[in-house]
């Protein structure tokens, strides 16, 4: 498995991604250079790696570059600075397994159930990540697909609203407004204003 393959996107924003890094990228030097070539890239204006907890930050102008722009960039980032580093790295790990080489095999044994543990709750928690990804932008689609909802039934509904409010007011149209127009000239322009409004929301509307 590829190192770039074992990063983790933990929060996707707009103009704001999170990824959690694995071990082979958080020396200082190697994570130093990773942040210094991602804020190199246009439209990418802030690159924040905490090194000790393997949390990378990117902050990016969504008008200028895109969601795949920046995941692209990252795991090319990524591979060619896995090739640079990878002998010193290969030398390090030979290293550690010697150590453990070492250690008793009982105490080998006993310990293997933690990293097992460990992994089984790492893929919870992704699957939980992807699933909250899925669902937010499936809530969002059905948003916007409830926005754009026919015109006519907002018409519709304005000229039901018309209509019992005449059918309300019917009585009072007929015996105090009609025969004391200004006595009532404040409900009246309020009447005419309110048809205005309605004939508007019918005209054509400008691209």
């Amino acid at each position: 498995m590829s190192i770039s393959s074992q990063i983790v996107l933990r929060y996707n924003g707009e103009g704001h991604l999170r990824f959690d890094l694995p071990p082979g990228l958080r020396e200082p030097e190697l994570a130093a250079m990773l942040v210094e070539k991602l804020g190199a890239r246009e439209g990418i204006y802030r690159v924040d790696l905490a090194s000790n907890r393997g949390k990378l930050s990117i902050r990016y102008l969504a008008h200028v570059c895109g969601f795949a722009d920046v995941v692209r960039w990252l795991h090319e980032t990524v591979s060619s600075l896995s090739s640079r580093f990878a002998p010193a790295r290969k030398q390090r790990a030979m290293a550690r397994r010697d150590e453990q080489s070492l250690v008793p095999v009982q105490a080998g044994t006993a310990s293997g159930l933690a990293p097992w543990l460990h992994g089984k709750i790492q893929e919870i928690r992704e699957t939980f990540q992807a699933m909250s990804i899925v669902l937010k932008r499936s809530l969002n689609a059905a948003v916007a697909a409830a926005n754009q909802r026919p015109r006519w039934v907002k018409e519709f509904m304005n000229d039901l609203l018309m209509l019992y409010m005449i059918k309300l007011h019917w009585h009072h149209i007929m015996t105090d407004w009609l025969p004391r127009p200004w006595t009532h000239r404040y409900e009246w322009l309020a009447t005419i204003y309110l048809i205005y409004l309605s004939v508007q929301a019918r005209l054509p509307q400008n691209a």
